[in-house]
């Protein structure tokens, strides 16, 4: 009952809380290093720095490669469920808490393993053993199709033959495919070709110096989740009303006519524009699913219409 699933989502949410609370504190180990603006000169130079430190290396290539894995994972999940295994959206939300549930464990598995020390020296071991976990997820995927492709409920899916292995498969991949390094990159819209939005830079150049909090969390499905910078405010700033200006966004209740929303999704990945438009009514997209869609109206005058899940709002606009 949705009650009943409320007060769960609540109950969670302040053991994590209080369990994030016993988290100890990790200084930088080491001092500032300035930012090197030439990225393509800093990347080379960056691993030519590493090739001959072996065990750092394949430490660089095996984290890079825990990334790559996840964000395949979590855009073919959808797809693998109605596709090949014939299910419908609630099995596609159980394989996204296991694999949520299996990063939890990994996570605390690889803690213990390293007596809470920041390492990466299981990298290479962990991603040979992610490999074999996705390998078994694809045999698993090729047989069940043969053996039953007319599966569709949860139910059924718990009480099929095979469920074990593909649970198996699912939580070997992402226990496995987690690792602990000591550094988050925030990197923002600025980056390649797509500019930096302006309110974005003034906002950050007023509080530089200032510290702040940095959360890397990043989801592309199953609903959106960016990275976060939490700024502390200085003395002088309490009670002026938000920091740098910025408009508070309680009590907002989705998107709406004349908001500005960033694109997340080719083609028009990275293009800003405004709101014009919220059908009401479903619509079938390229991959044949049926979901909502907005109107956008860029700043050239042209526009489209794009699912809802395939943009974020820009806050402050």
């Amino acid at each position: 009952a949705p009650p009943v699933a409320a007060a769960a989502t609540i109950a969670i949410a302040i053991l994590g809380f209080l369990a994030g609370r016993q988290v100890p504190p990790a200084p930088p180990a080491a001092e500032r290093i300035p930012f090197n603006w030439h990225i393509i000169h800093a990347s080379i130079e960056l691993v030519r720095a590493t090739l001959h430190i072996r065990r750092l290396f394949l430490a660089i290539l095996s984290i890079s490669f825990f990334w790559t894995i996840g964000a395949v994972l979590i855009i073919i999940f959808p797809p693998l469920v109605k596709n090949v295994l014939g299910a419908n959206e609630q099995v596609a939300s159980l394989f996204i808490g296991i694999f949520s549930v299996g990063i939890a464990i990994g996570s605390v598995l690889i803690n213990r393993l390293l007596k809470s020390e920041v390492s990466a020296r299981f990298a290479p071991m962990s991603v040979i053993a992610m490999g074999l976990f996705v390998v078994l997820l694809h045999f698993v995927s090729l047989a069940w199709g043969k053996n039953d492709p007319g599966l569709t409920t949860l139910g059924n899916f718990v009480l099929h033959p095979m469920a074990g292995l593909m649970i198996l498969s699912l939580l070997g991949v992402a226990i496995t495919g987690t690792e602990q390094v000591g550094f988050t990159l925030v990197i923002t819209e600025g980056f390649g070709t797509i500019p930096m939005a302006s309110k974005t830079f003034e906002l950050l150049a007023k509080h530089a110096g200032q510290k702040a909090s940095l959360s890397g969390a990043t989801q592309i499905r199953a609903g959106v989740i960016r990275p976060e910078i939490l700024i502390s405010r200085k003395s002088d700033q309490q009670g002026a009303g938000p920091p740098g200006g910025a408009v508070p966004t309680a009590g907002r209740s989705g998107i709406r006519i004349g908001d500005h929303v960033r694109i997340i999704r080719d083609p028009w990945f990275g293009r800003i524009g405004q709101v014009v438009a919220l059908p009401t009514d479903l619509r079938q997209i390229e991959t044949e699913s049926v979901v909502r869609v907005l109107e956008v109206k860029f700043a050239d005058g042209t526009s489209a219409v794009i699912p809802r899940a395939n943009v974020e709002i820009i806050e402050g606009q």
